[in-house]
């Protein structure tokens, strides 16, 4: 579909109770843990579909040795990576998707598992978009003033000094970015799904009720 690009993508290891714990009161602990499994796989296929030749790799947290990561790696061929900071760094978000993004080849993408109607397409043309010659990165930002996407077609000093978990992450990425002379890209923004308001966003058959 379009032009190869290693993708990482970060996600957290499905334990009810653990993950997506801001849905819980609409979902419940075991209907929040289903959503992120059904939104983790939409996004692994639509990224196989995106680049159905290049390494697209789960980077997950605590856990990537998880039975549901383990046979989502198979049937997509995932490689499963544990998220961790650079060797010496504090660990924060930002910290672990550098190191992702570090740890091997560019150009090299990291998305999240929380943004349901992020599809292939859109991955494919943030790829296409480091071919601009105005471009370094692209990124997808998020309606909660973050971000769901980054690609980047070489190592970018984007990562530090940034509230991460705010509604001012996006704001302090294309600040530094402007700073540091990175030339940034932004692609049509994207809802993610962390709290109960926000499920209006999600494709009903994610939010089916029971297996």
């Amino acid at each position: 579909m379009s032009d190869s690009c290693r993708v990482a993508i970060f996600a957290r290891t499905p334990e009810p109770g653990r993950v997506k714990t801001r849905l819980i009161p609409a979902l419940g602990a075991r209907g929040a843990c289903q959503l992120h499994q059904r939104m983790l796989t939409r996004i692994a296929e639509q990224a196989r579909t995106a680049f159905p030749d290049a390494t697209v790799e789960l980077w997950a947290t605590p856990d990537p040795g998880h039975p549901f990561l383990l046979e989502l790696a198979r049937r997509l061929d995932l490689k499963l990576r544990r998220q961790a900071p650079r060797h010496g760094r504090t660990d924060h978000l930002g910290e672990r998707m550098a190191a992702a993004l570090a740890s091997g080849p560019y150009p090299a993408m990291v998305i999240g598992s929380d943004a349901p109607q992020l599809d292939a397409d859109q991955l494919a043309r943030l790829a296409r978009d480091l071919k601009r010659p105005d471009c370094d990165t692209t990124l997808v930002p998020a309606l909660d003033g973050g971000y769901v996407a980054l690609a980047t077609s070489g190592p970018v000093a984007l990562f530090e000094g940034i509230a991460w978990g705010t509604d001012a992450v996006l704001k302090q990425t294309l600040e530094r970015g402007r700073q540091q002379g990175i030339r940034i890209r932004l692609a049509p923004a994207q809802p993610d799904i962390d709290r109960p308001e926000d499920l209006h966003h999600c494709p009903a058959d994610l939010l089916r009720t029971s297996d």
